[in-house]
């Protein structure tokens, strides 16, 4: 799996990887009517929105006190995903589930008190808002909001354009990585089903091996 928070790969990643990850997220995931994270969204444009939210996770559906909270991350929407159901729907022997704290959707984010005073915000934009705290998964945990609303006001208390960016292009990165892999072994195994010797599947294996590196730099 592509935990949202764990994309830390090898810096001399092949280039061919970054562009397959970028088609991956700008044309094959849209195509299948997917989340993309607003890929085709400027990042100033999102920026801008942006500036004009609130920094505290409360503000985007997480109750004001936090609850339990559990080491397990949601999976990467690629990687069941988005299938998955949120932590609070789930059965876990000797806990209150009513004392959970949630796992927030793109839609309950939309509903959230902070975006909903937004007058119309492009919603591919605000995916990417969403993307930039959530990643490539599927839901929104409080501890990645705060890492990455951490990030937009750069430690201070002023809205920072360049922290904000930078928590954009890793949820971005995470994103694009988790489908673009996955695509690629999807491919590779079914190449190797119908011709296993041909140099398709060699050259994908190699690919592969090479291929997980950071795509910040290449996106």
């Amino acid at each position: 799996e592509f935990a949202n928070s764990d994309v830390t790969l090898p810096t001399h990643m092949s280039r061919s990887f970054a562009i397959f990850a970028v088609v991956a997220l700008a044309i094959v995931v849209p195509t299948a009517g997917l989340f993309t994270g607003g890929v085709k969204v400027p990042a100033a444009e999102v920026a801008s929105i942006a500036s004009k939210l609130p920094t505290t996770a409360s503000s985007y559906g997480f109750p004001s006190q936090p609850g339990l909270t559990f080491s397990k991350s949601p999976k990467h929407r690629a990687w069941g995903g988005e299938t998955e159901p949120p932590v609070q729907a789930k059965a876990i022997p000797n806990v209150d589930m009513s004392k959970v704290d949630p796992w927030i959707t793109f839609e309950e984010f939309l509903e959230s008190s902070a975006v909903k005073k937004l007058k119309g915000a492009d919603e591919d934009a605000l995916q990417a808002v969403y993307c930039s705290m959530a990643g490539g998964s599927r839901y929104l945990t409080r501890s990645a909001a705060e890492e990455s609303l951490a990030k937009w006001t750069d430690g201070g208390k002023k809205f920072s354009e360049q922290g904000f960016q930078a928590a954009l292009a890793q949820g971005r990165t995470d994103l694009a990585v988790g489908w673009a892999g996955f695509l690629l072994l999807t491919v590779g195994f079914a190449s190797c089903i119908v011709a296993p010797t041909s140099p398709a599947p060699q050259a994908l294996e190699k690919l592969v091996d090479t291929a997980l590196g950071k795509l910040a730099e290449s996106l």
